[in-house]
């Protein structure tokens, strides 16, 4: 919730110092997700399918990462509604 609403609040501000301390929240916010996460499939994978399930994870982490990473990229280079990237 922190993290949506710090992120939705970006838009209104109009000060650098704002910006910041949002941007701050919202680092504070996502840096909670990966021990989430992994506390989750702790609990969820039988103790010797973890090591596997940890790959697993990391690996479509990294691969989700690179697609979205060039998808943005293609984007970027594109004029939608008249305003170029």
């Amino acid at each position: 919730f922190l993290w949506s609403f710090a992120t939705y609040l970006q838009a209104a501000v109009t000060t650098y110092s704002m910006q910041l301390l949002l941007r701050g929240l919202v680092g504070v916010a996502l840096a909670s997700v990966s021990p989430v996460a992994q506390a989750m499939l702790c609990d969820a994978v039988p103790e010797d399918e973890r090591g596997y399930a940890f790959g697993l994870m990391q690996s479509f982490s990294a691969l989700t990462s690179m697609a979205v990473s060039f998808g943005t990229t293609c984007i970027a280079s594109m004029e939608i509604g008249g305003i170029r990237g």
